[in-house]
């Protein structure tokens, strides 16, 4: 890593000889940038984080480190049966809708909870997330296409059990 400190700090020398030498003020202009960027990269290797960044994730303020939720939806997780949850769901749909969701990636679940659990807007959820409402979009579709999978390779299942005579229970001893 040194070395490649040393490097980069030889060629800043080198671009700062070479900008002084040029008169084209156009010219100097593209060695300026070239300069920047090499500063930038000398600033990231000897500091250990991104130079634009004043503060790490780990330092930042509690208001930016935190996703707000709806305290009806985390009253739900804590107490599935009473939680003060909008939508009355029994155990079996809620054990379905956790399905889906375990199929999503972590991104794809905190997008698709923010906007259709949420009620949330691409643009605002893309704000919270800090990525693209383009982004929020891809990643929505992804789990629409995941969960379309999912139930599809559900109702073959069903399909195959109905066609093969069912599951009896008291054949298999459960």
């Amino acid at each position: 890593m040194k070395d490649l400190l040393k490097s980069y700090k030889a060629t800043r020398r080198q671009l700062k000889q070479i900008h002084k030498t040029e008169e084209s003020p156009a010219i100097r202009s593209y060695w300026s940038g070239s300069i920047r960027d090499v500063d930038f990269i000398i600033e990231w290797l000897e500091s250990g984080r991104q130079p634009v960044s004043i503060r790490g994730m780990e330092r930042r303020s509690k208001k930016q480190r935190e996703i707000l939720v709806d305290p009806f939806k985390m009253q739900s997780y804590v107490r599935p049966g009473t939680g003060g949850c909008r939508v009355h769901a029994n155990e079996e749909d809620r054990n379905l809708i956790d399905l889906y969701l375990n199929v999503l990636s972590e991104r794809e679940q905190e997008c698709y909870l923010m906007v259709y659990g949420g009620g949330m807007t691409h643009a605002k959820a893309a704000e919270l997330l800090e990525i693209s409402r383009g982004n929020v979009s891809t990643l929505l579709s992804r789990a629409h296409q995941k969960i379309e999978l999912l139930q599809a390779l559900i109702a073959i299942l069903v399909m195959a059990i109905f066609l093969t005579g069912g599951y009896n229970v008291r054949e298999k001893g459960v």
